[in-house]
């Protein structure tokens, strides 16, 4: 192969992988952990907190909307005989208000996927649905890359169990 082919197909490859990578630069991932509240608005006996933890991809389809998926590990609980555990994944549309450079508010509202397991020794019991939720937040921006998040997540499963999420994170923009 002459310089020429190879200047060529190197241009050609270099192109098609700017463009690539471009294809994604409006994209982010991120983590957070928190603590959800789970409580039964037909029960009066109060709640109980459990450690939770959240993974999330997402894409700005603007400067102020984008579309998210995440993993919801929303805590399990053992008394060393019987393991509840909730978990789910969303899809949800997120809107972003900018305060000023470095701070801005969020809200988002879609659906969470879960699954409810409920396992002893002997047996286990699942089940799984679709409900809608919400959640609203803050996010500042650390760097041009990362953004630090506080979100407050309203999940309410079967209107049965009320699950609410206060949860500190970390973004990380493309």
């Amino acid at each position: 192969m002459d310089i020429k082919k190879s200047v060529l197909l190197g241009a050609i490859l270099a192109g098609s992988v700017t463009m690539s990578l471009s294809a994604f630069a409006d994209g982010y991932v991120g983590a957070s952990i928190g603590e959800a509240e789970y409580s039964a608005p037909s029960q009066s006996t109060g709640s109980m907190d459990l450690d939770s933890f959240s993974l999330e991809a997402g894409y700005s389809l603007s400067e102020n909307l984008a579309v998210e998926a995440t993993y919801e590990d929303l805590g399990s609980l053992s008394d060393g005989f019987v393991t509840l555990s909730l978990d789910g994944f969303t899809l949800a549309v997120a809107g972003e208000l900018p305060l000023n450079e470095s701070f801005s508010l969020t809200a988002s509202l879609g659906y969470l996927f879960w699954d409810l397991t409920l396992e002893d020794s002997f047996d286990e019991i699942s089940g799984d649905g679709s409900d809608i939720f919400y959640s609203v937040g803050a996010n500042y921006a650390a760097t041009e890359s990362v953004d630090l998040t506080l979100n407050l997540e309203f999940f309410d499963i079967e209107s049965v169990i009320d699950v609410d999420v206060l949860s500190f994170g970390a973004r990380f923009k493309f």
